[in-house]
């Protein structure tokens, strides 16, 4: 279903340059064009064997439709059910994307997730994750199948509490845990690879291979952020190809989830992050940790996990989102360390064996999880599982766990003081829709219990 437009708002609306700025359903025929240069927006065009099917659609009035409204999403899918039926099922979403956000409006479409703002209905309204999960559930496309794969070509859409939200819907998901630049995915590349006999995998690495073909960026680019971020004070000249590649929170990059792990992921997170609940108002000493830390124990963990300025981090519109597998990493040190994972032992009740395993089988759920993910960086990927289960050629992966990166996480809510053209980072918050509207948030209570204890609402 498309639906163009091009304008500052629905009273000022301009010509679209993406074809016609009605609602349209079309049954795609052969691309006629020449050339696929995106950059010439004069061959984009729709093949004479394009079938118009808006037609049939009563429910597309004046020719317009609000494409943030639930009701749009539900009509749409039954519609799809009652006239095609297909082997392979993929819902795709192309729009803007926010990441987890909170209430806007006393109205229950707004808040808590952010996608598919329709500016030719005020830009005001958009669709949150439940609202489609949902409509999923609602008019169960596949007739108790799972639907093959979600695609979401809007931003900040990798987080774990997106695909805990389909897991029971389709079998696969694709999305950014960063920003998505450009045109978003190359449609030259998905489109016509949807043919009969490919396999959604096929089908899904060749997306994420196009989108590192289309947004990796030069060595001459990274040397230059890599001197930029040398010049700051916090880092003083320290990083380097590796770690301005880690901490470089727009370096683009897409992930394939196999949502058959997801809920062993949440399974796991819950467990650890229970015992490191256990944990809370603890302090332990220099002599404690032979000398390495000393201080509030679970602020110490936070300030090592997530943080903006940890890698590897994003800043969503409302709260910040943190990588799973850099949280891992980040957690791994304390329990390599004899005194401390011995004092971790002595104060809860796990023992120092259980401790290590509890990071070792969140890692192995992530794994497991992560079908495929790639994320630029410096001379080498930060990570690249797009074309080998082994991410042998990039900063961060080994032959044993190498690709339990690329979903993120939410943590606090993203503070600022704006002063003129000084923007200044405030403490973070509890993200008060967190527990109470995503499914993840509910049923993994311990990571919501952190969240609350690491960042008081007040």
């Amino acid at each position: 279903m498309w639906d163009g437009y091009a304008g500052d708002n629905k009273d000022n609306p301009a010509s679209s340059l993406w074809g016609n700025k009605e609602t349209h359903i079309y049954e795609l025929g052969p691309d006629p064009r020449t050339q696929t240069s995106a950059e010439d927006l004069t061959l984009l065009g729709l093949a004479d064997t394009t079938f118009d099917w808006t037609f049939s659609a009563d429910w597309i009035e004046n020719d317009e439709v609000d494409m943030s409204s639930k009701t749009t999403l539900q009509n749409y899918l039954e519609w799809v059910k009652a006239h095609f039926s297909g082997t392979k099922t993929i819902l795709q979403f192309s729009n803007h994307g926010a990441g987890p956000r909170s209430i806007l409006a006393n109205d229950d479409r707004y808040g808590r997730r952010a996608m598919c703002w329709d500016e030719g209905s005020g830009g005001t309204g958009f669709l949150k994750t439940k609202d489609v999960s949902d409509v999923l559930a609602a008019v169960d496309l596949k007739n108790g199948s799972k639907i093959d794969l979600i695609i979401e070509d809007v931003c900040l859409g990798s987080t774990i509490e997106e695909a805990y939200q389909y897991k029971d819907y389709a079998k696969y998901f694709i999305g950014s845990p960063n920003t998505v630049p450009g045109f978003g995915l190359d449609y030259d590349i998905f489109i016509p690879s949807m043919k009969s006999g490919a396999s959604v995998l096929t089908i899904s690495k060749d997306i994420l291979k196009s989108y590192k073909a289309s947004y990796a960026l030069s060595n001459a680019e990274w040397a230059q952020i890599l001197n930029e971020y040398n010049s700051y004070p916090v880092f003083s000249g320290s990083l380097d190809a590796k770690g301005i590649s880690l901490v470089y929170e727009r370096a683009n990059g897409l992930t394939l989830a196999d949502l058959s792990y997801v809920g062993t992921v949440k399974q796991k997170l819950d467990e650890l992050a229970g015992a490191l609940y256990e944990l809370k108002d603890k302090t332990i000493s220099s002599a404690d940790s032979g000398g390495l830390i000393e201080g509030n124990f679970l602020e110490i963990v936070r300030d090592y996990i997530i943080r903006p300025g940890n890698p590897i981090y994003y800043q969503g519109s409302y709260t910040w989102l943190y990588d799973i597998g850099a949280i891992i990493d980040g957690l791994e040190p304390f329990v390599d360390d004899e005194n401390i994972v011995a004092w971790m032992a002595a104060n809860s009740s796990k023992s120092m064996f259980q401790w290590v395993y509890a990071i070792s089988d969140l890692k192995d759920a992530m794994s497991n999880a992560i079908a495929a993910s790639w994320r630029d960086g410096y001379q080498k990927p930060s990570y690249d599982t797009t074309v080998s289960k082994y991410s042998t050629n990039a900063w961060i992966g080994t032959s044993i766990h190498n690709n339990y990166y690329g979903l993120s996480i939410c943590g606090g809510t993203v503070e600022t003081s704006v002063s003129g053209q000084t923007v200044t980072l405030l403490e973070e918050k509890y993200p008060d829709f967190y527990g109470s509207e995503l499914q993840f948030g509910k049923d993994c209570k311990n990571w919501d219990n952190l969240l609350k204890l690491w960042f008081p609402a007040d």
